[in-house]
C-alpha cells in the first residue's frame, strides 16, 4: 500500500504515489552510480564542464524519481521509458518541484512549514546562556 498524493503544474494535475520499498533501493542506486559518474570526471574539466554535468545528473536523478512515482499509475510502463518521458515533456521547474513532492510523500525529507503554519511575528526562543559560570 502506498501513499497517493497530486501534483499540480502550469494548470496539469498529475497523480503521484510514495516509492515502494524495491523502488527505494533503486533510487539510491541510481544516485550512487549517477554520483560515480560525476565523480569519474576528468581532473582537468573545466569549472563550467563540471557545473553542467553537476546539473544534468540532477536533473536526471530527479527525473527518474518523478518516473519511479508515476509508474503506479502505469504499471505497463518501465521506469526507463517513463525517465526519458519525463525528461523530453517536463520543464526543469516541473521536475524538481514534483520530485521534492515525491521525497515528502515517501517520508524521505520533512515537509515544510506552510506559511499560515509560522508566525511571522514570533520572536525566536531564547538560546540558553551559554557563558561559564563564575566561581
Amino acid at each position: 500500500m502506498l501513499k497517493k498524493g497530486t501534483f499540480d503544474y502550469a494548470d496539469q494535475k498529475v497523480e503521484i504515489s510514495e516509492l515502494s520499498g524495491l523502488q527505494r533501493i533503486d533510487y539510491l542506486s541510481f544516485i550512487k552510480k549517477s554520483a560515480d559518474e560525476y565523480d569519474a570526471l576528468p581532473e582537468d574539466t573545466s569549472d563550467s564542464d563540471r557545473n553542467i554535468a553537476f546539473t544534468t545528473m540532477q536533473l536526471r536523478i530527479n527525473a527518474w524519481l518523478v518516473a519511479a512515482s508515476l509508474l503506479h499509475s502505469d504499471k505497463k510502463q518501465k521506469v526507463e521509458t517513463l525517465h526519458q518521458a519525463v525528461l523530453e515533456d517536463w520543464s526543469g521547474a516541473a521536475i524538481a518541484g514534483c520530485s521534492q513532492k515525491v521525497l515528502v510523500l515517501s517520508d524521505m525529507i520533512p515537509a515544510q512549514a506552510e506559511p499560515s503554519d509560522v508566525d511571522e511575528h514570533a520572536l525566536p526562543a531564547p538560546e540558553k546562556d551559554l557563558t561559564p559560570e563564575k566561581p
